[in-house]
């Protein structure tokens, strides 16, 4: 089978690393071909895993300028009947339009897979109908779906999955690069710069933490501007830490998350978040906010702890606890990486998502 995935941004956050996971799994299977906006990031890292792709604008529909949106599904269509596409898979909601159009003009069937809490505007009866399967990440997605239980026989509940990543032991190489003592333990958030991650709380609880630690922010603001960046940095400023580092954009993250103790993921109204099934597949610990999909992915106090949304001061409790205790925050790490071994494996979800496949077509 042939199939199309189209993906609506060249930068690589947290639904570009799902694809990337699984289309290393399902070219096994099939013939992916993979179209994003523009050279960059990830078509790079599609380059390296020699998978056939392709870059051409994507634009949304508009009425400023409708004939952009048109060019893009010109340029979907031609691609398609070139490469003898079977199914089309748009990789998250923005990619749906101008698939939706293409799967009528060419007659080949249509999966989304929806990767963040989707409004209801971008759902019209029509790409309801049009679209023969909708990936849901997490249930908590599906929760906020528009019309699910009218669809769900379309809807698939499909958590993100990670490869066995190598769980090698520290080299202590970001304690050389930022000049800090190496017994100094490591505490982490990692994501895209947005107010809805939670950097404030994450920076609020290292002022309370009293076991000494560094706290790195790891990631950069690849889709807003500089705005929340620069408040978050001014919060460190005034609140006179001088152990948090800003990291920036990295590409090197499962060496990163080899390196630290805890992960931080202080997100508001997170999908899925799959830097926590990462840092698990290395035996880091987790402690998130009871937000979201967050909860879906961790047992409270045996995988990793749960915090109650925006709560700084026991998000502090919390870190200092797995600081303090050595053989608690190893165990959670273990239990942790056997968890998301047996539930978020992405051999079996891609035999899943093939399943998906192999219906559609033989429909």
């Amino acid at each position: 089978m042939n199939i199309l995935y189209i993906n609506f941004t060249d930068k690589v956050s947290g639904g570009e690393t799902s694809l990337l996971y699984y289309l290393a799994e399902l070219k096994k299977y099939v013939n992916p071909v993979v179209v994003s906006p523009k050279k960059g990031d990830f078509s790079n890292r599609l380059d390296a895993a020699g998978i056939k792709n392709y870059t051409f604008p994507l634009d949304l529909l508009s009425k400023k300028n409708p004939l952009l949106f048109l060019r893009t599904v010109y340029c979907l269509v031609r691609l398609i009947i070139r490469e003898k596409i079977d199914i089309i898979h748009a990789n998250g909601t923005p990619s749906n339009q101008s698939g939706a159009i293409a799967s009528i003009i060419t007659g080949r069937p249509l999966i989304l897979h929806v990767q963040n809490f989707v409004e209801e505007k971008y759902y019209s009866k029509y790409f309801f109908r049009l679209t023969k399967k909708f990936i849901v990440l997490s249930q908590s997605v599906i929760n906020h779906f528009p019309n699910s239980e009218k669809n769900k026989n379309k809807i698939v509940l499909l958590h993100h999955a990670v490869p066995k990543i190598n769980n090698n032991k520290k080299s202590r190489f970001l304690h050389d690069e930022l000049r800090i003592n190496r017994n100094k333990k490591l505490v982490a958030v990692i994501g895209l710069l947005e107010e809805r991650k939670g950097h404030e709380y994450f920076i609020r609880a290292a002022k309370l933490v009293k076991n000494n630690a560094c706290y790195l922010i790891v990631g950069d603001a690849l889709f807003t501007d500089d705005e929340y960046k620069n408040r978050i940095k001014k919060l460190v400023k005034d609140l006179n830490l001088s152990n948090v580092y800003f990291l920036g954009y990295r590409k090197d993250i499962h060496k990163i998350l080899n390196e630290i103790d805890i992960l931080v993921v202080p997100s508001i109204n997170e999908p899925l978040g799959v830097i926590v099934l990462e840092a698990a597949s290395v035996s880091v610990p987790a402690i998130v906010f009871n937000s979201g999909a967050l909860p879906e992915m961790i047992e409270n106090r045996k995988t990793g702890f749960i915090v109650q949304e925006k709560d700084y001061i026991e998000l502090a409790k919390r870190i200092d606890l797995l600081l303090q205790n050595d053989k608690l925050r190893k165990d959670t790490g273990k239990n942790a990486r056997k968890k998301i071994e047996e539930e978020f494996s992405i051999e079996d979800n891609s035999k899943k998502i093939l399943n998906i496949y192999r219906e559609i077509k033989c429909k």
